[in-house]
């Protein structure tokens, strides 16, 4: 018997029917049913709550003050601050609620008066909430009054040494309170409040929210200030996930109204890069799936500082480049969690991982990046159904933030992310491995956790342990809660539009999910990148009259789904062309209760079913109805008349009393199409009557519609196809059939044939078909009809795969061609390698010309143009290249070598040398007889003494770039002259390199010149850039306040994968926005400043060494570019030098 198709396994949980209770709901407030059975199973089961649910503003609130105790406290500290000019300091977090927290009170306290900065922790460095550094830090910057938001109830140390400084400390915070709390002076914290009070649900962001409005009012100042504020809130709220009940819902709502005609600039650049600026409202989706995931790539795996500047700044400009900013990172985030994603899959399919044994899934994997592994978690437990704890290696010294230098080696540890499913406590089974790990924290849902590497094995033992504890088997379904059957009639726009009185939906108040029972899939087919998703069209059985369309996302893997199933889904609105429809988005599918032909498929799978036994049934084309000749009644062929399949016993006396078409021979045949023996197939049920005469009037535009369709998808094929005959075998519905498309006359045409020779012909342009006998008379048939429309396009997609396939195999044997013929290059290389070794000494220049010989043939654009061919013409080019070399090679000498090497356009591999010669760059640098491979070494011998003046911060970027050079290096070679098109991309290694610069350069010199004009009384803005304490620079502030004019790189320059000369590389920029007093300021400061970096601030290079370096930092910063290899060395170059060049860091500090 065959298996069955796949489906998600899932469990569902259907609320209990409340009829009497729903008509009484629906009749009070003029509500549709299935809305009302929604809001009673919300919980709203009484007039008056489900009068505050449709209007939360109707609601009224206590106020802040008599719920949270501690706030008049915290007013009076701030009011304080403010009026004795003290200085505000705002430690936030890096996810999405810390980061509109900070903006959020950073804007309040600026409206109302205050001096105020921020700091926030590194994720990657020090992870969550305020530390001791940070404490330090803002003592040292004279701080009164330190801010905690969306972090800091379990900092109990660091803010204890904040009180030990002297400064005073409120805490704003939504996490779950720990034991001791913190001695903060103020906590602000709604986990600290009355259950039912409606502000419990709110977020960091909804108790900044609470303290800047209450603020505002003591200083009667609110005008202006709170519409930008509940934005702010509207976003933080949503990205972090919090519930959308009581006090949020009702200034969520309020929220989403303001937010399209945003006066923040930040919001608007944000809307303007997500593609929303067209809509008039904005729904929780659009900030959970389109702004949010931009704010919080940042956070992730980039830096704050960017969210935080977008969200306060009022210059448009600058808002849009941040806005970008977020857009490309968000890019860069999807793909490192499609890669991690795939790697993890990957993983549990080497390993055999299987869910029901281990009922939770620990994987670790060394280079993940923390930042994403989360989500990852969140997807791998949609798709096992377990909890997932995944965690990524790092050095102690990584986690730390530090370098040491020790003669050990650094301990390696796990640090990771976790993610549960309702029957599991994540926190609950971190404390059960508490003696295994080193740090760990969260909640019933999520948390983090630190070990040593050590402790893997015992660590998976344990969770596995508890796992089984907690978790029964059929708990390791995926559950999907449903709200109430539905029948596809009642699934229209005004119901749709009834259910905007739910909205906002999301935590705790989710979209309604409904059902519906013994739904038949008329068709399925995958969409999206790597065929991901699929798009579906469905119908009730007892009602097939309506269908609808329906997407299912993520479900591409479980194609094709069986025939009738029940399905679960939302309804989501769909507009084509001023069209507007309902369709559904699945979340849910089981077998129906009658599952007849269930297990039949409703389109082809492609794959080879096994064969059966020679006596089986064979497939059989079901008769057409007899039709008026098209020629006479045209209007009448795309009508869906059928009749149930006749017997083979009936077939004799079947008369057709219409005009017939004879069938054409085919092609290269006096007697028909010889068609070669096929092997026994499997069996054919009965084909089912989809239409009958009684349906007829109900369904005549959806066949023409459907007609129209399955036309437009031949003619596309036969336009794209480039052979001019198939002969493929493809399956439907269990059954064989052999198709191709042949020639007839001037028109192409569609041919299937089943083993009992009968034949179905169509061809695009009369958008009908012909079905008969090879030799027979043939009928005209509607296509439109169910059975053959999928017939049609089944053979489509299996002739577009076998061409696919054969393509692939033009192409693979293609490849080994040019591979053999690279081997043989490489062969000739090496021989000339041996004869110039012979010759004895060789003049340096000659050396590096052969040392770089292998890496230029990877560089070289005639030698990539050779490799990267991919037409036999191209290739035939190749072969004939490699001989006239080989004629030629006799007559290279050490003479001609040593006198310059003059082109031969007919040998390429002069052409090498030619390009070496023609480089207008420093002289390369002579090949180095053995290089370290231990990262840090080579880091160290590169920099030598330098080295030890570097921060350690700095140290680990370089050690980072190191391995991951070497990485790069290792797998240059291979894929370039595998895959010419797929260059390595050095932007990882590139940023890591500028992070040192921006440490070593920009941010010293900024925050030394801050302190100058500080104590001189002089304006702190200089050359258009605004300095504060703590304020991140960039590198492109930095040359106009050096020089009036510097040269830099051409854009048009660095879009090519291969190097230029100096003469087309470099640019003249001159610097119009900056005062001469200004730059005569900043050369006071420079000669009055004793460090190494002042010297060669002043020299006549460091503007144009600066400005290059940011030029190259936004191309590796670019998620859409790629950082060639040519583009890295320049880059090296400049800050770390090679043989014959000093770079940055050596003219720095070697003095």
């Amino acid at each position: 018997m065959p298996a069955l198709p796949r489906f998600p396994d899932q469990r569902w949980q259907i609320a209990r029917p409340q009829p009497e209770q729903t008509h009484q709901l629906s009749q009070l407030f003029q509500l549709h049913p299935l809305l009302a059975q929604v809001l009673l199973n919300r919980g709203i089961d009484t007039p008056e709550a489900t009068k505050i649910f449709l209007d939360p503003e109707l609601q009224l609130l206590p106020s802040p003050l008599d719920e949270f105790e501690d706030l008049p406290i915290a007013l009076e500290l701030l009011l304080r601050a403010i009026a004795e000019r003290q200085f505000i300091a705002i430690c936030g977090d890096y996810d999405a609620d810390g980061m509109t927290s900070t903006a959020l009170l950073l804007r309040a306290l600026r409206f109302l008066g205050a001096i105020v900065d921020y700091a926030i922790p590194s994720r990657m460095q020090e992870g969550y909430g305020i530390n001791h550094r940070i404490v330090e830090e803002f003592h040292d910057e004279g701080v009164g009054l330190i801010l905690t938001v969306d972090n800091g109830i379990a900092a109990h140390d660091p803010i204890a040494r904040a009180r030990e400084l002297g400064m005073a400390i409120i805490v704003t915070d939504h996490h779950d309170i720990p034991p001791t709390l913190p001695p903060a002076n103020a906590i602000l914290n709604p986990k600290l409040i009355r259950e039912t009070s409606p502000y419990r649900g709110i977020a960091g962001v909804g108790v900044a929210y609470i303290l800047a409005v209450c603020l505002a009012q003591s200083l009667q100042k609110t005008q202006d200030l709170t519409t930008p504020l509940i934005e702010l809130f509207t976003l933080g709220t949503i990205a972090d996930l919090a519930p959308l009940t009581g006090v949020n819902r009702r200034w969520v709502k309020r929220g989403l109204k303001l937010l399209p005609k945003s006066r923040i600039a930040g919001v608007q650049a944000l809307i303007q890069v997500a593609g929303l600026s067209n809509e008039t409202t904005l729904k929780p989706e659009a900030i959970g799936f389109r702004l949010g995931p931009r704010i919080n790539a940042i956070g992730r795996i980039s830096d704050p500082q960017i969210v935080i500047e977008l969200l306060t700044t009022d210059e448009d400009g600058r808002a849009l480049e941040l806005a970008m900013k977020c857009e490309q990172v968000n890019q860069l985030r999807q793909r490192l969690c499609e890669l991690i994603e795939q790697e993890a899959i990957a993983w549990c399919e080497e390993t055999g991982f299987s869910p029901q044994q281990s009922r939770v899934l620990v994987i670790v994997q060394p280079d993940w990046h923390h930042g994403v592994i989360g989500i990852v978690a969140s997807r791998l437990v949609e798709r096992y159904g377990v909890p997932v704890f995944i965690g990524t290696y790092e050095e102690e010294a990584e986690i730390a933030g530090e370098v040491e230098e020790s003669p050990e080696p650094p301990v390696r540890k796990i640090r990771g992310s976790a993610r549960g499913i309702p029957e599991f406590d994540v926190f609950e089974a971190l404390c059960f491995c508490g003696d295994v790990l080193q740090k760990f924290g969260g909640h019933k849902a999520a948390g983090g956790f630190t070990l040593a590497a050590e402790n893997l094995d015992a660590f998976r033992a344990r969770l596995e342990q508890f796992a089984h504890q907690s978790l029964q088997p059929d708990h390791l379904k995926p559950l999907v809660n449903v709200d109430v059957a539905a029948q596809f009639r009642d699934l229209t726009l005004d119901l749709y539009h009834q259910l905007d009185v739910l909205h906002p939906c999301g935590i705790e108040n989710a979209d309604p999910v409904f059902w519906t029972s013994n739904v038949h899939i008329v068709e399925q087919r995958t969409v999206g990148r790597d065929q991901a998703h699929l798009k579906l069209t469905l119908a009730q059985v007892e009602d097939p009259s309506i269908s609808l369309r329906a997407v299912a996302w993520r479900w591409g893997s479980y194609y094709p789904l069986p025939n009738r199933l029940d399905v679960a889904y939302r309804l989501r609105l769909n507009e084509w062309n001023g069209v507007r429809s309902v369709e559904l988005e699945l979340v849910g599918v089981r077998p129906t209760a009658n599952p007849a032909n269930a297990e039949q498929p409703a389109v082809t799978q492609h794959s080879q079913p096994t064969e059966r036994s020679a006596s089986a049934p064979i497939a059989q084309l079901p008769i057409p109805q007899p039709q008026p000749a098209p020629s006479q009644f045209q209007s009448q062929i795309f009508q869906s008349v059928s009749q149930p399949p006749i017997s083979r016993s009936q077939r004799h006396t079947f008369q057709a009393p219409i005009s017939h078409t004879p069938i054409q021979p085919w092609p290269g045949s006096s007697m028909g199409l010889t068609v070669s023996p096929i092997a026994a197939m499997p069996s054919m049920p009965a084909i089912a009557s989809f239409h009958q005469k009684s349906r007829r009037s109900a369904d005549s535009s959806l066949t023409k519609t459907i007609a129209d369709e399955l036309a437009f998808e031949m003619a596309s094929f036969f336009q794209s196809s480039q052979s001019s005959l198939h002969q493929i075998e493809f399956y439907y519905d269990k059954c064989k059939y052999t198709g191709g498309v042949y020639q007839n006359g001037t028109a192409r045409e569609l041919r299937i044939q089943n083993l009992e020779g009968q034949l179905l012909i169509i061809q695009p342009e009369q958008r009908r078909g012909f079905w008969g006998y090879e030799g027979k008379i043939a009928e005209a048939i509607d296509v439109s009809q169910p059975y053959y429309f999928n017939l049609v396009r089944s053979a489509l997609m299996a002739l577009e795969l076998a061409e696919k396939n054969q393509l692939i195999q033009e192409q693979a044997e293609q490849l080994a061609t040019k591979e053999q013929q690279i081997a043989q290059l490489m062969q000739r290389l090496n021989q000339l390698q041996q004869e110039l070794d012979n010759e004895g000494t060789i003049q340096d220049r000659k050396q590096n010309a052969d040392y770089y010989i292998d890496k230029d043939l990877n560089q070289n654009e005639n030698t990539n143009q050779l490799v990267e061919a991919k037409s036999t013409e191209q290739s035939t080019q190749l072969e004939t290249a490699v001989e006239q070399h080989a004629e030629t090679e006799a007559e290279v000498t050490v003479d001609t070598l040593e006198a310059g090497i003059e082109t031969n356009p007919a040998d390429p591999l002069q052409a090498i040398f030619a390009d070496l010669s023609a480089t207008s760059l420093a002289p390369l640098p002579a090949p180095p007889t053995e290089l370290p491979t231990d990262p840090k070494q080579r880091a160290k011998l590169k920099l030598g003494e330098v080295w030890t003046r570097l921060d350690s911060r700095s140290q680990k970027d370089l050690t980072a770039a190191y391995k991951k050079l070497a990485a790069l290096q290792t797998e240059s070679l291979a894929e370039d002259i595998a895959d010419g098109e797929n260059p390595v991309d050095y932007s990882d290694v590139g940023l890591r390199l500028c992070s040192v610069i921006e440490r070593e350069v920009v941010q010293p010199f900024f925050k030394t010149l801050h302190q100058f004009l500080l104590e001189h009384g002089e304006p702190c803005e200089i050359g258009g850039v605004t300095l504060r304490a703590r304020k991140k620079y960039t590198v492109g502030m930095l040359p106009p306040l050096l020089a009036a004019e510097w040269q830099t790189f051409q854009e048009d320059a660095l879009t090519g994968r291969t190097l230029l000369t100096a003469d087309n590389l470099y640019t003249s920029v001159t610097a119009n926005s900056v005062e001469p007093t200004d730059r005569d300021t900043i050369q006071v400061f420079l000669s009055q400043w004793q460090h190494p970096l002042a010297n060669w601030l002043q020299s006549s290079d460091a503007a144009s060494a600066v400005a290059q370096i940011d030029r190259l930092l936004t191309i590796a910063a670019d998620a859409e570019n790629l950082l060639y290899e040519w583009q890295f060395e320049l880059l090296e170059t400049l800050i770390l030098g090679n043989a014959t060049q000093l770079g940055i860091l050596h003219q720095i500090y070697s003095s």
